[in-house]
């Protein structure tokens, strides 16, 4: 999986990884913001406001999960020339919904 997603779009590849280290579920995803992630050369955090149960949680990042949103972050319109929030977008600019990310990972 981790090989498929290395060939594919950033975007594509910053779900998958995520996905496969964080644990995330689908809607946990699909709910991130840019202001969730925090990352930098050597840490790197992402903080899940309302996840199963409506629980508050923070998730430590590894370098995988690191270099793949620091790739998409690059290629993603930045945050201030549009009003959507959303980490992951899709072509128009809307939030991706769970939905169209389980379309992204069938599709890696």
């Amino acid at each position: 999986m981790l090989r498929a997603a290395e060939a594919s779009r950033a975007r594509d590849r910053a779900i998958v990884v995520l996905l496969l280290y964080t644990a995330l579920r689908l809607q946990e995803l699909a709910s991130l913001d840019v202001e969730d992630v925090s990352v930098s050369a050597r840490k790197g955090l992402l903080v899940v406001r309302s996840g199963k149960g409506d629980l508050y949680r923070e998730i430590p990042l590894n370098r995988p999960c690191r270099d793949a949103l620091d790739g998409w972050l690059k290629q993603r319109r930045p945050a201030d020339d549009d009003d959507e929030p959303a980490l992951f977008v899709g072509p128009r600019g809307g939030r991706l919904t769970p939905r169209s990310i389980d379309r992204v990972v069938r599709g890696v």
